[in-house]
Parts: structure tokens; sequence; C-alpha cells
């Protein structure tokens, strides 16, 4: 048997795009979202997907980025 599912192998790629803001947080910027202030993330999140990210214990930038 095989680990490689040969039809995700020959599937179609889809392009993804990961932005990262470095302190920022949804409990922060939705507000603002909902507000119209952020147009193009409101497209993001409309048209797209989003989630929230757990951190790292050590919950600082240079541990939490290196484990991206």
């Amino acid at each position: 048997s095989s680990l490689i599912d040969h039809n995700a192998v020959n599937a179609p790629y889809k392009k993804v795009v990961v932005i990262g803001w470095d302190g920022a947080d949804w409990r922060l910027l939705r507000p603002w979202v909902l507000e119209g202030k952020l147009p193009t993330l409101a497209r993001f999140v409309q048209e797209g997907s989003y989630g929230y990210l757990r951190s790292t214990m050590r919950p600082e930038s240079s541990v939490a980025w290196a484990s991206f």
C-alpha cells in the first residue's frame, strides 16, 4: 500500500495566500472590519476563509513565526 494519494497528487493546484500580522488579534480587527475601516480585509474574509491561530508556549514572535 502507498502513503501517497495519487488522486491528490494529480489534482489541479489551488493558490493559497497566508497573511499573518504580528500582534494583530481578531478581537481588535473584527470591530474595524465591521465598521468598514478595513475594506480589503473584509473582502478577504467574505470571499476566502480565515481562522484563529493559537500561539506557541512562550508566546513571543520569534518562537511563533519559526513554528509556522
